[in-house]
């Protein structure tokens, strides 16, 4: 789902999944540790305006603010 670019809300996967909202949880900070080793330009953030959590690609900049 976060990577076709939906928006997960922890109650609703509990829910479909049969799993707690915890569960939930650890699962999307094992997936975030996953992309901050493998694939450091994207995080996955909670979005207080879609209440869930989406998949985020990071700004990137070739240059420092000093340069």
């Amino acid at each position: 789902m976060l990577q076709n670019g939906q928006v997960v809300n922890k109650a609703d996967m509990a829910r479909e999944f049969n799993v707690t909202a915890r569960s939930i949880q650890r699962d999307i900070e094992d997936l975030r540790e996953f992309l901050a080793d493998k694939i450091p330009r994207y995080d996955i953030i909670y979005d207080n305006r879609r209440k869930g959590y989406r998949l985020e690609e990071k700004e990137t900049s070739f240059f420092s603010n000093s340069e």
